[in-house]
């Protein structure tokens, strides 16, 4: 699959993207590679169980909680098995920015391209780090 990345912020950085999907093709990696890839990505979604992307689509959350952030400290939790510097970073968010003001609203799940059910996560997260 050959295609140029958006986020680019000058002309250099148009030409390196332009040139790496010249240089790609179908078929480069051997099966071999393409199973070890396919075993790295298993791998790292099990330390990543939400699937955000940090894209932002879900912001700003209309009761003010900052849901992209949430997420990632809590996936960060996961992946480096550590809940209790989760909860550290977690205390950190003024109160309003918590789990805890999550309204339902499920304004952000209808913008989220990954279809992160964020309510159920919000629940979850509240639970495991309180409001």
């Amino acid at each position: 699959m050959s295609l140029v990345l958006s986020g680019m912020s000058s002309m250099a950085q148009v030409e390196e993207n332009l040139a790496s999907a010249d240089s790609s093709s179908p078929g480069l990696l051997t099966p071999t590679e393409v199973e070890v890839v396919d075993q790295v990505a298993a791998a790292y979604e099990k330390l990543r169980p939400i699937p955000c992307t940090q894209c932002g689509y879900c912001m700003p959350c209309p009761s003010d909680v900052n849901i992209q952030r949430v997420l990632d400290i809590y996936n960060k939790s996961v992946a480096f098995a550590n809940p209790a510097e989760g909860k550290r970073l977690y205390g950190f968010l003024k109160e309003s920015e918590r789990a805890g003001g999550y309204a339902e609203c499920l304004e952000c799940e209808g913008k989220c391209p990954q279809e992160v059910p964020v309510h159920e996560w919000m629940n979850r997260i509240k639970q495991e780090f309180g409001s």
